[in-house]
């Protein structure tokens, strides 16, 4: 498979959108419960083209609040993707990687 090179014309037709949700967990030691944020990539149907910026890798995984450090985001896994602009007033967006893609020779 050839991959995009920058700047060129893809054709995409799912993007990714960033998800969170609040779950309680048991700790297993003192067996107290907390709230921790489970953020997820959502993968859309969505259909459309763009320019093609590059590669980026992206996790799933768990935000978790501890009295001591504060915040913490624990990556569960990695997973890479497309960067692709849109258009010239739009900000990039998260494509999966089977995109079709034409050269622009001029």
């Amino acid at each position: 498979m050839i991959k995009p090179e920058f700047g060129d014309i893809v054709e995409f037709t799912d993007i990714y959108k960033r998800r969170e949700k609040n779950e309680r967990r048991i700790n297993d030691i003192s067996g107290n419960s907390y709230c921790v944020t489970v953020k997820y990539w959502n993968a859309l149907e969505k259909k459309g083209s763009g320019l093609y910026l590059g590669l980026r890798t992206i996790s799933n995984g768990v935000r978790k609040y501890d009295d001591d450090d504060g915040f913490w985001y624990s990556p569960q896994e990695y997973f890479t993707v497309a960067l692709v602009c849109t258009g010239p007033r739009s900000n990039p967006i998260y494509v999966k990687l089977d995109t079709k893609y034409t050269k622009d020779e001029s």
